[in-house]
């Protein structure tokens, strides 16, 4: 079941001590602490604050023993890229013309699964965040989905559509990778 976090934050008497515990128990499969640290101490704040949306992929069977646990989930946003250090035939592929320095794009900012679910989850919140991405889209507009990732994940977002922007410029240990949808 996908959940949203702003739904969690809005029933009456929903108690924030007790979501964070649960958001402390996930531990991410690849152990990425940013994932986890987000979850834990950022994901709350950003929802109130209207800078990010979170989904939560929550486990049907614990749900029915009232019972919560995160399977999964991913946060989004809306980011300005700058097309600037960009090569006009990427700048063309990306913005459909090469007269724009910079383009509104979706921003996938975080997407984990647990390290308790089997292969396959993954691709699962991957799919469920493009689906909320393309409901955005049919009402916005838009065509460039965006995120920063790892070296060790770049393979897997390659395998799923994504492509490579450019390396970080502020940080050698992410690349910038966008899809058109």
């Amino acid at each position: 079941m996908v959940q949203s976090l702003r739904e969690i934050l809005s029933i009456e008497n929903s108690d924030k001590t007790s979501l964070q515990e649960v958001f402390s128990s996930f531990k991410s499969f690849k152990g990425d602490e940013d994932i986890e640290i987000f979850l834990q101490k950022k994901a709350i704040p950003n929802e109130e604050q209207n800078i990010s949306r979170t989904y939560l992929i929550i486990n049907d069977e614990k749900w029915e023993k009232n019972e919560i646990q995160i399977d999964g989930y991913f946060s989004l946003a809306l980011k300005v890229i700058k097309l600037d250090d960009i090569s006009n035939t990427k700048k063309k592929s990306i913005a459909k013309s090469t007269d724009h320095d910079d383009v509104a794009a979706y921003l996938i900012g975080q997407l984990a699964r647990s390290k308790d679910t089997d292969k396959g989850m993954g691709k699962l919140v991957l799919e469920e965040a493009l689906s909320r991405i393309k409901s955005s889209q049919d009402l916005v507009g838009g065509r460039i989905v965006y995120l920063d990732c790892k070296e060790a994940v770049k393979p897997y977002y390659e395998k799923h559509g994504f492509k490579e922007l450019q390396n970080n410029p502020g940080d050698n240990t992410l690349w910038q990778m966008y899809r058109i949808i």
